[in-house]
C-alpha cells in the first residue's frame, strides 16, 4: 500500500460523548480513484466503522468522485463506499470530473448511476426523493438529538430545474434545518462563484462546457434556493484544489448561512502520494440545545490517522 502510515485503527482523537453526533463529508476523491484506491478505501472503511462509534447520522460526497468519468475509477469508488449503501443517508453531488467524456464536463453524461444506482442508495433511512430519478440530486431527512434536518445533494453547475427543486424541497420541510452540499460553490477566498463578478475566480463553473446550456454558479444557487429558504443554514462544497474556506452570510430573513469549502486532492503532507492528497475528509460535530446547535468542522484523514493542523472552524446555528 502507498502511504505514510496506512489506515489508522484507533486513537483518532475524536471525543465520544452522549449527545454529540456527527455528519461526514468526503471532498474530491478523483486522485484516489485514479492513482491511490487504498486511500479512498481507507476513507470508506473509516466512515462505515464510525457510523456507530462516532454516531454518524448522514454522509455526503462533494463531487469529483472520479477523475475521468471512467468505469475503472467508478469501480474503485463503489468498492470503497458501497458499505454505506442502505445504512445512512448518503447525498452525492457529482462534480465536473464526473461528467462528460474523460471527465471533461463538456456535457452531463455520467456513469454515476451505473455504479451508484438510486435504488440501492434509497434503501437507506431518510430518503425523500431525487430529481428526475437520478442519484446526482437527492434529498434526505435525519434527526439530531433535539432538532430535525433535511439534507440535499446538488449536482455541479446545477440546472435551473434543480435550483427550483432545491428550493421546493426546503420549502416542503420548513421545520427542519436545511443543509445543502454541492461541488462548486465557494472559491479559494470563501467567495461564492459568480460569473458576473469582474474579479478572477479560478475554476468557476462557467469555465466548463456543461455551463453553455442551463446551469448556475454558486451565487445563482444562493439567490435561487438558499437565500429565499428561511431554513437553509449550512452549505458544503469542494472543487478548489488544496483549498479550505469558510464564510457566513444571511438569508432573506436575516438568518446566518454558514458555508464551508474543502478539497484536499493536491495536499503535500505525504510525499509518497506525489502531491495527490492524504485522505482528509470533513467530520462535522453537532451538539444541540433547545436554542440550536454548536457546530465544529474538523478535517481528519483516516489514512494518516491525523487531524489537519489548520483546517477547522466552529460556529453556531440557531433553531427554527
Amino acid at each position: 500500500a502507498v502511504g505514510c502510515v496506512g489506515p489508522a485503527a484507533s486513537g483518532d482523537g475524536f471525543e465520544r460523548r452522549e449527545g454529540l453526533f456527527r455528519v461526514v463529508l468526503v471532498p474530491d476523491t478523483q486522485c484516489y480513484a485514479l492513482h491511490y484506491p487504498e486511500i479512498l478505501q481507507a476513507q470508506g472503511d473509516w466512515i462505515a466503522a464510525s457510523l456507530g462509534d462516532l454516531d454518524v447520522r448522514a454522509v455526503a460526497h462533494l463531487g469529483d468522485i472520479t477523475e475521468h468519468n471512467e468505469a475503472g475509477q467508478w469501480e474503485v469508488a463503489r468498492d470503497a463506499l458501497a458499505p454505506l449503501f442502505g445504512r445512512v443517508p448518503f447525498a452525492l453531488a457529482p462534480g465536473n470530473h464526473d461528467l462528460g467524456a474523460g471527465g471533461s464536463a463538456a456535457d452531463r453524461s455520467t456513469m454515476l448511476g451505473a455504479f451508484f444506482p438510486l435504488d440501492e442508495m434509497a434503501r437507506a433511512p431518510g430518503f425523500v426523493e431525487s430529481y428526475e430519478g437520478a442519484p446526482g440530486n437527492t434529498a434526505w431527512l435525519f434527526s439530531g438529538e433535539r432538532h430535525e434536518y433535511v439534507w440535499i445533494g446538488v449536482e455541479f453547475a446545477p440546472r435551473d430545474g434543480v435550483v427550483r427543486w432545491v428550493r421546493d424541497v426546503l420549502a416542503a420541510h420548513p421545520d427542519r434545518i436545511g443543509i445543502v452540499s454541492t461541488h462548486a460553490y465557494l472559491d479559494a477566498m470563501g467567495r461564492r462563484y459568480d460569473h458576473t463578478d469582474e474579479s478572477v475566480q479560478p475554476f468557476c463553473p462557467y469555465e466548463y462546457g456543461v455551463s453553455a446550456v442551463d446551469s448556475n454558479d454558486g451565487q445563482e444557487l444562493f439567490e435561487g434556493a438558499i437565500a429565499p429558504s428561511p431554513n437553509a443554514r449550512l452549505v458544503f462544497s469542494g472543487h478548489v484544489p488544496n483549498g479550505f474556506a469558510y464564510s457566513a452570510d444571511v438569508n432573506d430573513v436575516g438568518a446566518a448561512v454558514h458555508q464551508v469549502m474543502a478539497d484536499y486532492q493536491t495536499g503535500t503532507v505525504c510525499p509518497e502520494t506525489g502531491g495527490d492528497g492524504e485522505g482528509f475528509l470533513l467530520a462535522v460535530e453537532l451538539e444541540e440545545d433547545e436554542a440550536g446547535a454548536s457546530v465544529t468542522v474538523r478535517s481528519y484523514s483516516p489514512w494518516l490517522g491525523e487531524h489537519h493542523p489548520e483546517d477547522r472552524v466552529s460556529f453556531r446555528i440557531e433553531a427554527l
